[in-house]
């Protein structure tokens, strides 16, 4: 029996967590089948459990790998980023779990109830992304990020987002006239 559990952690180059449970099928037969004593295993060698280290982010890689996201893996990357909810918790957050004036989620095991929570939410990150709008200095960067925002918009089925996705596409040229105006020095008499 010994000589079997080391030749697994020998040869098989097995886990911890299977050779615990192989020895613990072994002890069950001897108490409950067996009903006798199990022999003293002294020359058993465990196998060590490591903890394995958290790999974490730099700001630069996180910010990289957000901007390459998209949809549903961009909103639920960055309340599961910001939070530290595992996937089946942000995959089963409900409206009334979020509290978006103070921004916290509140604890809760129930399942989403329907696609309006999940509205809601692409909803608020939409509007949140929208703010990086304002960090352009040039027209054309500025233009591109209303082109990908406003596809990304029309494509979310939020019918009023879709409403201001419009008039922002009509008004497209007046918009980036802010960013002309911005260059040049105002004129007094």
């Amino acid at each position: 029996m010994e000589a079997y559990l080391n030749q697994m952690t020998k040869k098989r180059n097995v886990s911890a967590n299977i050779q615990s449970v192989a020895l613990n099928a072994i002890e069950f037969l001897y108490r409950e089948v067996l009903k006798m004593e199990m022999p003293c295993l002294e020359k058993l060698r465990r196998i060590k459990r490591y903890k394995s280290i958290s790999v974490v982010m730099s700001q630069r890689e996180l910010e990289l790998t957000l901007a390459n996201m998209d949809g549903t893996t961009r909103m639920m990357a960055e309340p599961m980023y910001g939070s530290g909810l595992c996937i089946g918790e942000c995959a089963a957050l409900r409206v009334k779990d979020i509290d978006f004036d103070l921004r916290s989620i509140t604890d809760s095991s129930a399942c989403p109830t329907g696609r309006n929570d999940l509205k809601s939410m692409r909803a608020y990150l939409l509007k949140e992304d929208f703010q990086q709008f304002w960090d352009y200095v040039s027209p054309v960067w500025a233009g591109k990020f209303l082109d990908q925002w406003t596809t990304r918009v029309m494509r979310s089925r939020i019918e009023p987002l879709k409403r201001e996705a419009k008039t922002i596409r009509r008004h497209k040229d007046l918009i980036l006239n802010w960013f002309v105006s911005l260059r040049q020095p105002i004129v007094t008499r």
